[in-house]
């Protein structure tokens, strides 16, 4: 995931129309997956996206995506029966205001240390927030 402290960097969001949304939740072996939290994916136009994640020191990260599902590939392992589950989350509440929508600007989250924490994503439709929350990305 690139790491991209410059706002710059999320320069090329501003105008992009939210065509949908993919999260993964981890699923524990024998439990129901947590669907508020885990990475999230904004799909695009011109087959383009931007994945929004934890980091290992308690940051956020992003990377842009391109066409395809190649970006989840580095999700995609087991661990003693627990693993990704892939979802389409576009019509759930926390998204699907912003399905369709253009974004007008975006903003970074940072902590009282400075650290990078989280994005503020403004659609004309509402403002969309993906905050680090004890290790994990939630919405």
């Amino acid at each position: 995931m690139t790491r991209a402290d410059d706002p710059s960097d999320l320069a090329r969001l501003h105008g992009q129309v939210l065509l949908g949304v993919s999260r993964l939740a981890w699923h524990e072996a024998g439990e129901t997956p947590d669907p508020t939290v885990g990475p999230l994916h904004l799909e695009l136009a011109q087959d383009r996206g931007l994945l929004v994640d934890t980091r290992g020191d308690w940051t956020v990260g992003w990377s842009w995506t391109g066409a395809g599902g190649a970006w989840v590939a580095p999700y995609r392992y087991d661990i003693d029966g627990s693993r990704w589950v892939l979802r389409d989350a576009s019509a759930e509440p926390a998204f699907r205001a912003f399905v369709g929508s253009r974004v007008v600007g975006v903003g970074l989250l940072r902590d009282a240390a400075g650290q990078l924490v989280g994005l503020d994503v403004t659609f004309r439709s509402g403002r969309l927030r993906a905050a680090m929350r004890a290790g994990d990305l939630v919405v």
